[in-house]
């Protein structure tokens, strides 16, 4: 695929990268064509949350908070009649709060939904615990709940110290790792390469400094730690049932939830209601 400033290739790896005084020099790997190495003015590091690149440079994470990561618990479920038998609105997700925080996505409009909840310390679930945790959530049977898969995740906030390094940047997930909550992990990643895209075009074409690039950590890192924790209430739980801690967003209702038209509900059809805090964690660093 290519376009006027763009020629995107697929199934190359990164291998090495040295910075230079007048650009980058990038060892590329291919299964299908071998090694190349390119030379290029600049870098940007779009390779993810783990990012080698960010890891090469010495680039530290700050974190949230000290205990900001959390366990869940992930399954593929089929829930037959489930929208049938929900007294509200149809809706992409439903939040429930008792007697477990549980979030439940459709991902086929009908039977087929993700459910996750956030697991106790040293709690680890077999297929058939899972389900009855499932089947108790929604007051229903097990014989109602079919697991077709389930597997433990975790994540957590951080926000790399610098978005730049010399003639390297990083944008994305490389730059800013989000709880995956509302896109914002995607969202601030589509503003970060709008915002350092045409700085480089800029000082490529000589109409502004190298300096101006310096101004990408100082516009984008700000707005990455806000959804990463600087303020309220994307929540994740101490607990399945306890405390919940403050996570992306500002100014979210306390209670309710809210279908994909925004309307606001109970999270499931014994009225189950979920709720949020506002306050802020001090900064650690990793």
């Amino acid at each position: 695929m290519s376009q006027p400033s763009v020629d995107l290739r697929y199934r190359w790896c990164c291998e090495t990268f040295q910075d230079g005084g007048n650009g980058v020099r990038v060892r590329l790997s291919s299964c299908g064509y071998g090694s190349r190495l390119v030379l290029a003015r600049y870098l940007v590091a779009c390779d993810g949350a783990a990012s080698p690149i960010r890891r090469a440079l010495g680039l530290a994470s700050v974190r949230d908070a000290a205990d900001a990561r959390a366990r869940w618990q992930g399954a593929l479920v089929r829930l037959p009649g489930l929208r049938q038998r929900t007294p509200h609105a149809p809706a992409v997700q439903y939040y429930l709060i008792n007697p477990r925080r549980m979030i439940l996505g459709s991902l086929d409009g009908g039977d087929l939904w993700r459910v996750t909840f956030p697991l106790a310390g040293g709690e680890d679930l077999t297929a058939g615990e899972v389900r009855a945790i499932i089947a108790g959530a929604l007051d229903c049977g097990t014989g109602s709940v079919e697991v077709l898969d389930t597997r433990e995740w975790s994540g957590d906030a951080a926000v790399a110290e610098s978005f730049r390094s010399g003639h390297v940047l990083l944008a994305g997930d490389a730059a800013h790792r989000m709880w995956p909550s509302g896109g914002h992990g995607m969202n601030t990643g589509l503003g970060d390469v709008a915002n350092v895209g045409w700085k480089i075009e800029a000082v490529l074409r000589g109409w502004a400094p190298p300096a101006l690039l310096d101004t990408y950590t100082t516009e984008r890192r700000p707005t990455a730690s806000a959804w990463c924790g600087g303020h309220g209430a994307i929540t994740v739980p101490t607990s399945p049932c306890g405390p919940t801690r403050p996570w992306m967003t500002p100014n979210r209702p306390r209670s309710g939830t809210r279908s994909a038209g925004g309307s606001s509900a109970p999270a499931s059809p014994s009225g189950r209601r979920s709720a949020s805090s506002s306050a802020s964690p001090t900064p650690t660093r990793r």
